[in-house]
């Protein structure tokens, strides 16, 4: 939380001297648009850039061997874990690379924009805080291979309409839709997804 909530913040310059940057080591920062990342960046926590505003997009050095941004997407390198889906990027829709098989804690946090996304096949978990705050999210596809909606993973997806629970999820926590209040969830009867709906008075 280093520089988190810095409302006057515009521009971030991290030196090829930085190798690790902490948890929402900058979230918050809503007039932050400009990120450059050095070469030799090769851990970062979870939310670091979560509910930066501005922020479309993120300059990272050619030579750096761990992270990409791609679309207003930061990435590691080969494309296999979602750091961020950067605040600003304002495009309605997000289709997750069939490389991904990770997405870090509040990965979408905060995004205005998204509307509809869908996870890539190999997803088994969704993690907590993973969607929480993305206001304009409506719908979710996702894979039969996921097997766990963790705690708060969607809290607070207040435009969220729709979202299929496949036969493979076999834990949701109990609060992982609060204040989802236009919910509706399509599940096989004979489901965690089902009895999840039943349990929390959800059509």
């Amino acid at each position: 939380n280093a520089f988190s909530e810095c409302s006057a913040l515009i521009e971030i310059d991290i030196p090829d001297s930085v190798e690790k940057i902490g948890s929402a080591a900058f979230a918050n920062c809503k007039q932050l648009c400009d990120v450059s990342i050095g070469k030799n960046l090769q851990e970062m926590g979870s939310g670091v850039f979560a509910g930066c505003d501005s922020l479309q997009d993120i300059s990272v050095n050619l030579n750096n061997t761990h992270f990409t941004c791609v679309d207003g997407v930061l990435y590691d390198a080969e494309r296999t874990k979602i750091y961020q889906v950067l605040a600003g990027r304002e495009k309605p829709y997000y289709i997750m690379p069939a490389s991904v098989d990770t997405i870090g804690q509040y990965a979408f946090w905060g995004n205005q924009h998204l509307e509809h996304v869908k996870l890539s096949d190999k997803i088994i978990s969704i993690p907590s805080y993973a969607f929480s705050n993305a206001a304009a999210l409506q719908t979710v596809s996702m894979s039969f291979n996921t097997e766990d909606i963790n705690m708060k993973a969607f809290e607070d997806c207040e435009s969220l309409e729709q979202i299929y629970i496949p036969d493979s999820v076999s834990y949701i926590h109990e609060t992982a839709f609060d204040g989802c209040d236009k919910l509706n969830i399509y599940s096989e009867y004979y489901t965690k997804g089902a009895s999840f709906a039943r349990d929390h008075g959800i059509t």
